[in-house]
């Protein structure tokens, strides 16, 4: 296992990386999950902009038993969803934004981290901004197991604390941002 030092070495490496990419940023289409012949894809859809645990909300798909994917509504492409307090994923799940235009999920007034990935779960996050943010460490984005955090044309922006807006042992950034 990493030391301490090592695992900021790499959060530090990881940005460095990131912004030094030749690959243009932004969105860019993903390929929709398909269901295989031998199983099936579990998608559980966000269709409202609500930042509580109201059903059809952000953090009441993260917290579902359902779905591996979760996609938003297009009716929310380019919308913020204002978070009440962190979201918390703690099974293995795909955030996937409306790939034309996005999807911005913001912690109001930096009361918090904005998303939490307990030991034990993975996470993706595609076609997002996550911001507003704010902890001591991981104020974007802590994902706490040894499994991959990956983002995936995504930024990660304007979030304050003590240490990196990303924190993570295993953070793979693909064409994507972490800046202030």
């Amino acid at each position: 296992f990493p030391s301490r030092g090592d695992r900021w070495l790499l959060a530090i490496t990881s940005v460095a990386l990131a912004a030094c990419s030749d690959e243009p940023s932004g969105l860019r289409k993903m390929p929709t999950p398909k269901p295989h012949a031998s199983s099936a894809v579990n998608v559980i859809m966000v269709t409202n902009k609500s930042g509580g645990m109201d059903v059809g909300s952000l953090r009441w798909a993260a917290s579902s038993g359902f779905g591996g994917t979760i996609q938003f509504d297009p009716s929310l492409a380019a919308d913020s969803i204002l978070l009440e307090s962190t979201v918390v994923v703690d099974r293995n799940k795909i955030i996937e934004g409306p790939a034309d235009k996005g999807i911005t999920i913001k912690m109001p007034y930096y009361t918090g981290r904005v998303i939490h990935v307990p030991n034990g779960a993975s996470l993706t996050v595609r076609n997002a901004t996550i911001t507003g943010g704010s902890s001591d460490r991981g104020s974007g984005i802590l994902s706490e197991g040894f499994v991959p955090l990956t983002l995936e044309h995504t930024t990660v922006r304007g979030n304050s604390g003590g240490s990196a807006a990303i924190e993570g042992y295993d953070v793979i950034l693909l064409n994507s941002t972490v800046s202030g």
